[in-house]
């Protein structure tokens, strides 16, 4: 059955890869990006010589909205062009953009703090807001592609996952309040997965001037990241994609899915062992792994 859905995010990664599948099932989709048309142009050229996905391109079965999570008015055109459009209404909403940056906390600096809060959080927020009016006419669906990093966190993710703990919270609030209206709303909460997420995270770029103070640690934690063994766990896009997939089509849906044997390692352990013996585990973990030479121990003296 054709519906009308409308993703963010969908330049790479889980995005990218799940409008792919809702093309090749035939979907009405609004696919938000930053840059609209010329840039889906440019990230989808190779799906683009595809017959198949062209024909589909062409016959206006896929639109791309030039959407900025950051900006409130960018928003209000997205929903403007959706409701504005031939296609049947609106059925699901799919919030799937968002970016991190894996540094210390206080060598983030506070736009670069403000622009992970307003791109994983806020905007979110702002689109259900926007689209709740359509989706009670429909009984539609929400969809909201969180973390693990929602659910605990690690030193280094402390501002990425203090905007996935807020995505969270308000999904769950969501997800009671909107069940008088039959509008289902899902949280997915991914483990590690080999899209271009980790390679973004570790940029440099609007850190501030204490960045020097952990020089040592951020270069051992980018190691660590990149090592063949970590990405030995990581996953494959299409695991989340099928899971996004199957929300669509089923009919009673839960909170909360957690996807990969790290997300339920971590979530069993937070919800198992006293806090104390989980933040001593993590402590010595990251201190073994990435503050390892890096800590200056002195005897104290007795009195």
């Amino acid at each position: 059955m054709k519906k009308t859905i409308f993703i963010t995010g969908v330049s790479s990664g889980f995005g990218k890869a799940t409008l792919i599948e809702l093309a090749k099932q035939d979907h009405f989709i609004f696919a938000g990006l930053r840059g609209g048309k010329d840039r889906f142009e440019n990230c989808y050229s190779q799906e683009l010589s595809n017959e198949l996905f062209k024909s589909k391109y062409k016959e206006g079965k896929i639109i791309p909205i030039d959407l900025h999570l950051e900006d409130q008015q960018s928003i209000k055109n997205a929903i403007l062009q959706i409701s504005d459009s031939n296609f049947p209404p609106l059925e699901v909403l799919i919030n799937n953009a968002g970016y991190g940056s894996l540094r210390p906390v206080e060598c983030q600096s506070f736009e670069l703090i403000k622009n992970q809060t307003q791109v994983n959080f806020l905007g979110p927020f702002q689109l259900i807001y926007e689209c709740l009016p359509l989706l009670r006419k429909t009984h539609g669906k929400i969809i909201n592609i969180s973390s693990i990093a929602g659910l605990t966190t690690f030193p280094f993710y402390g501002p990425y996952s203090a905007s996935k703990h807020a995505l969270d919270a308000m999904t769950e609030s969501l997800f009671y309040e909107l069940k008088k209206f039959n509008i289902s709303v899902s949280l997915i909460e991914p483990g590690g997965f080999a899209t271009e997420f980790v390679k973004k995270s570790m940029d440099n770029t609007q850190m501030t001037d204490r960045l020097s103070l952990y020089e040592s640690e951020i270069s051992k934690f980018d190691e660590m990241l990149e090592s063949k063994k970590t990405h030995f766990f990581l996953g494959k896009p299409e695991k989340i994609t099928n899971l996004i997939i199957k929300i669509i089509y089923k009919k009673n849906t839960k909170l909360r899915y957690l996807v990969g044997i790290d997300a339920w390692c971590l979530y069993c352990l937070k919800k198992v062992l006293p806090d104390s013996l989980r933040t001593w585990g993590v402590y010595h973990f990251f201190q073994k792994m990435v503050f390892r030479n890096s800590l200056h121990h002195t005897k104290s003296s007795r009195i």
